[in-house]
């Protein structure tokens, strides 16, 4: 299978002789086999969106949590079986710019600068990772003491600080985004092998919860 070139839903495919066996085993397997089919392929996809919510924490700064929620799956349906029985793993649409971080991008701007915070605004930010409005580029330059000098946004600060001027975002005419999230490639990694050990857990449950045919 290509490598996705986003951040979109991955999909995996799986090689399997599952309706083989659904043949062999007759009106028990007709029952049973799609639903343990579906019910692996589910759990593969937890596989995945573990394994890519895990990385996350390496690529990215991850406060409390909420850019890891980005990372969801879509279970498999039995009543799909055997010819579109699928699940998957994907990226919250919020959360689209993950793509960037996935395939790299060179950012531009709409106007004439990118504004990119300094180290200054990063120790500033929320809980959830969100520029203060106070420091963002506009409530900067909506005060008095904003002022652009030098390719800079910047702010005069009291006289008691220890540093009169802060610098809050430097001004750039574009900004590339390197690659450092393998999304497609971590989910792939983690499903691999792992089907046919989960079909068989999902099988022997299957059985064990099946309902006695009736007389």
């Amino acid at each position: 299978m290509a490598p996705s070139k986003s951040a979109g839903p991955v999909s995996f495919s799986v090689k399997t002789n599952a309706g083989q066996v659904a043949r062999e085993l007759r009106h028990l397997a007709r029952d049973q086999v799609p639903y343990a089919a579906a019910r692996a392929l589910g759990d593969l996809a937890i596989l995945g969106r573990d394994a890519a919510r895990k990385d996350m924490r390496r690529a990215f700064t991850v406060r409390k949590g909420n850019l890891e929620k980005a990372v969801g799956h879509v279970k498999a349906r039995k009543k799909d079986w055997p010819h579109n029985l699928h699940s998957a793993v994907t990226v919250q649409e919020w959360a689209d710019f993950l793509a960037h971080h996935v395939t790299g991008k060179v950012r531009r701007p709409r106007g004439k600068k990118l504004a990119v915070p300094t180290r200054f605004v990063h120790r500033k930010r929320t809980s959830t990772g969100r520029v203060p409005k106070g420091l963002s580029p506009r409530g900067t330059m909506a005060k008095p003491s904003g002022y652009i000098e030098e390719g800079a946004i910047r702010r005069r600060r009291g006289k008691r600080a220890r540093i009169r001027v802060a610098i809050l975002h430097h001004l750039v005419p574009a900004v590339r985004i390197k690659p450092r999230w393998p999304f497609p490639k971590l989910v792939r990694k983690a499903v691999a092998g792992e089907f046919s050990p989960a079909f068989r857990r999902r099988f022997r449950e299957a059985l064990a919860t099946r309902r006695a045919p009736r007389s």
